[in-house]
């Protein structure tokens, strides 16, 4: 059998209940004083079963 790799692109919403080997998260809204951005990003950091890389970009004033 040939050794595949695929790639799946999906929102944080969407993944929800879904597990996945490494997971790579792109983000710029951190505000972590709103209860629904935060559970967002709980979500998408708990996906990940072995490897998880997040991507942050910040503005600077």
């Amino acid at each position: 059998m040939l050794n595949q790799r695929l790639l799946a692109l999906l929102t944080v919403f969407s993944s929800k209940g879904l597990e996945f080997e490494q997971v790579v998260a792109f983000g710029r809204d951190y505000d972590f004083e709103n209860e629904e951005r935060l559970n967002a990003h709980y979500v998408a950091v708990t996906r990940a079963k072995e490897k998880m890389i997040i991507q942050l970009s910040i503005q600077i004033n």
